[in-house]
């Protein structure tokens, strides 16, 4: 393990112990019994920083309400490090740790950030990044968004362009090791749908678009517009009923 290698090269022999959420809750009454004994603890981790999509927020936060200096050491961010480089807006941003796994939440989640409009940093798993990339573009739309993948390391590799773009790239190739993704916001005072007919071929579209249930694609316009799910089922219900109204009697 990384940790313990760099432990071993400086001849460090300091005791150290997992924390994680499975065990966590067990140890952390000891350890916080050591920082108020005066002791000093080092929370670190093989990859990243601790606390970001990282074990670590729990000690942190009972060290703080016990009153226990916490003191931070800047190191490696991946989320910092895709920003930076993607070339995409920094002033303003967002990070949202790991896609869900299954592409129905994956969707779901995605639909509720439509209308963010900062830059969004996002980690991914090599295995799914290609399919995860085509449910943006479907939803997002043609947004610019950078893969960046294995930094700081000897196989680093940064892409750029759209969402279309990316997906058909990752897609065409087998992508390996660890992936984190920023995507552009959305553009301020995007056009919302207006009226009934507007909001009926809302939930449609996002049905047809995005592959949801109708139940789904009304809580999403309903999100979007800022309207209550209940009047969004109803319109679309109605508009629906009058459209088959009209095409029957066009029949007669």
């Amino acid at each position: 393990m990384p940790r313990r290698k760099l432990l071993g090269h400086y001849g460090i022999a300091t005791p150290t112990l997992p924390f994680h959420r499975f065990n966590e809750h067990r140890i952390l009454p000891g350890l916080l019994k050591k920082l108020l004994s005066g002791e000093d603890l080092a929370l670190v981790t093989d990859g990243g920083t601790p606390s970001i999509s990282d074990p670590g927020f729990s000690l942190v936060r009972a060290a703080v309400e016990k009153g226990a200096p916490v003191v931070p050491v800047p190191g490696p961010s991946a989320p910092l490090a895709a920003l930076i480089a993607s070339g995409l807006p920094a002033d303003r941003f967002v990070f949202l740790g790991f896609l869900p796994h299954r592409s129905g939440e994956r969707k779901r989640f995605l639909l509720a950030l439509g209308d963010r409009t900062e830059t969004m940093v996002f980690f991914d798993s090599p295995r799914r990044v290609g399919r995860s990339l085509q449910e943006m573009a479907a939803i997002f739309g043609d947004r610019r968004a950078a893969i960046c993948r294995e930094m700081t390391k000897i196989h680093e590799e940064f892409l750029r362009g759209s969402l279309e773009i990316l997906a058909k790239e990752a897609g065409e190739r087998t992508m390996k090791g660890e992936i984190t993704l920023v995507v552009e916001g959305t553009a301020e005072g995007q056009v919302r749908p207006q009226g009934e007919v507007d909001l009926c071929r809302a939930v449609s579209e996002a049905m047809v678009r995005y592959g949801l249930s109708r139940r789904d694609a009304v809580r999403d316009v309903a999100r979007r517009c800022g309207i209550p799910r209940r009047e969004v089922y109803r319109v679309a219900r109605a508009v629906k009923q009058k459209a088959s109204g009209d095409a029957s009697s066009s029949e007669e």
